[in-house]
């Protein structure tokens, strides 16, 4: 649904706050309302608040080389926080990162670019496919 011209006569001669564009339309009264807190156009509220849907890529497994975990302090005082040690952690392993379960596959799926899934997480992230069917 997209709002009257009477609707978005209000917003005429008006730019989005982040792209600079001219405000033209908006799909329902909810981003016009949007438009009225946050000055983001349609497109621009698209790009911001709608989630992308759930991706599965696979990765070869030399993809995970040279990883490392960071330990840190988190000032209070709004400085940056001081690295007080690197572990680096080893090229053969990988986890699960929503189980913990160490992952044998290569390649190896993972879910938004960003999280490497066990068989078991994968066959509930994909209502049961099997990991080793994947194309």
């Amino acid at each position: 649904m997209t709002t009257s011209k009477e609707d978005i006569e209000q917003y005429v001669d008006k730019n989005c706050t982040w792209c600079v564009e001219p405000i033209t339309k908006f799909k329902d009264e909810l981003s016009a309302t949007e438009y009225q807190i946050s000055g983001l156009c349609q497109k621009c509220q698209d790009e911001v608040f709608d989630e992308p849907e759930d991706s599965i890529v696979m990765q070869p497994r030399s993809s995970f080389r040279d990883r490392e975990t960071v330990i840190s302090t988190w000032p209070d005082n709004g400085q940056e926080p001081e690295v007080l040690n690197r572990i680096p952690i080893p090229d053969e392993l990988i986890l699960c990162d929503f189980c913990n379960a160490e992952i044998d596959n290569d390649p190896v799926p993972v879910l938004n670019n960003s999280y490497a899934l066990c068989e078991g997480c994968y066959a509930r992230q994909t209502n049961g496919s099997n990991i080793n069917s994947t194309p």
